[in-house]
């Protein structure tokens, strides 16, 4: 019996210890992939930290783009202003001007008439006798009424 208990109990030690390394081994195996597991999970927060940084940027950048843009359409809309203003000015220009012609004609129509009153009434008449040719003579015939 005594062999016997040896050999059970040498049994019983082996498979304890077999079963000991395998533990062990599993224990450390998945020690080991934790580890790595881990180690690539800290190399992706840090992917993802410089890109939430990225973004910020971003941020950042759409924001001034957006105090850009908002200058630019005020200058936009002052020039649309000047634009606007240039052509009135442009169309009073024009108006001003043709104002300017009508009282340059009437002036010269007015100094016209003003240099005729001026003449003589003999002038004036041979003036008007050499412009309206046609008029003295019917004016003529009229004036005498003839006989009945």
């Amino acid at each position: 019996m005594d062999n016997k208990y040896n050999e059970v109990y040498l049994e019983t030690m082996t498979a304890t210890l077999t079963e000991l390394l395998l533990r062990s081994v599993t224990l450390q195996t998945n020690a080991r992939m934790t580890d790595i597991a881990i180690g690539q999970l800290n190399e992706r927060v840090l992917e993802l930290e410089e890109q939430e940084r990225e973004i910020e940027d971003l941020k950042k950048e759409i924001a001034l783009l957006n105090i850009v843009k908002k200058e630019y359409e005020g200058a936009k809309q002052s020039i649309d202003h000047v634009d606007t203003f240039r052509s009135q000015l442009a169309s009073a220009r024009q108006e001003k001007e043709d104002v300017v012609r009508n009282y340059e004609s009437q002036i010269a129509k007015l100094n016209e008439q003003i240099a005729y009153l001026q003449l003589s009434p003999a002038k004036r008449k041979k003036l008007d006798e050499l412009n309206n040719p046609t008029n003295t003579g019917i004016t003529e015939a009229i004036e005498d009424g003839g006989e009945f």
